[in-house]
């Protein structure tokens, strides 16, 4: 004769139904995706600017003067740097945006401790 099968402890006895997919289990939510860090804007304009100009402190916010070359084309002469635009950033994300540059830049070997009196990258 057989005996009963006792269960292990923790374990379900004999007869009940086996484990459920997480999918399958009420208790648990559903995970929703994630929205997009930064919703996409076609109208956003790029801004190219051929220089950093000047840093400035402000208010708790540190404000990038950038600008672009530029030549009279109905005169012939050297090329004026004229305004292109200022990035007004908080502080936190002034220093953020320092930190990822400089990661990105040693990640490309451009390693900024490098740079040259010039401004160009030694190599």
């Amino acid at each position: 004769m057989r005996q009963p099968v006792r269960p292990r402890h923790g374990a379900a006895p004999p007869g009940a139904p086996g484990p459920t997919l997480r999918s399958e289990r009420r208790d648990v939510p559903e995970s929703k995706p994630a929205p997009p860090l930064v919703l996409p804007n076609p109208a956003a304009p790029d801004i190219f600017a051929d220089e950093l100009v000047s840093l400035e402190r402000v208010n708790g916010t540190i404000r990038f003067h950038h600008a672009v070359l530029r030549r009279d084309p109905s005169a012939a002469g050297p090329r004026r740097r004229v305004e292109a635009c200022t990035i007004i950033l908080p502080e936190a994300a002034a220093q953020r945006l320092c930190l990822a540059l400089y990661d990105f830049l040693n990640k490309q070997g451009l390693d900024p401790a490098k740079m040259v009196r010039s401004g160009e990258v030694a190599q």
